[in-house]
């Protein structure tokens, strides 16, 4: 596997140990040239569009301690 920003193939597991979803688990791949972080395997689009679909996603899973809607 190839990063896919930059094509290098030095890339490296994250320490966040991955994302699940639907009961799809994703690993959290870092690109070691870049630094871009992607998921492993890719979602397919419409994974993509439910993950991000509306406020829900962002208020789980980067909400701050500091206030309502203020994020990470």
């Amino acid at each position: 596997m190839n990063c896919i920003i930059c094509n290098s193939l030095r890339l490296s597991e994250t320490i966040w140990g991955g994302y699940s979803f639907k009961g799809q688990k994703y690993t959290i791949i870092r690109c070691a040239n870049c630094g871009f972080m992607f998921l492993n395997p890719f979602p397919e689009k419409y994974i993509l569009n439910k993950i991000y679909e509306g406020d829900s996603y962002f208020d789980n899973y980067y909400a701050a301690s500091t206030g309502i809607k203020n994020y990470i």
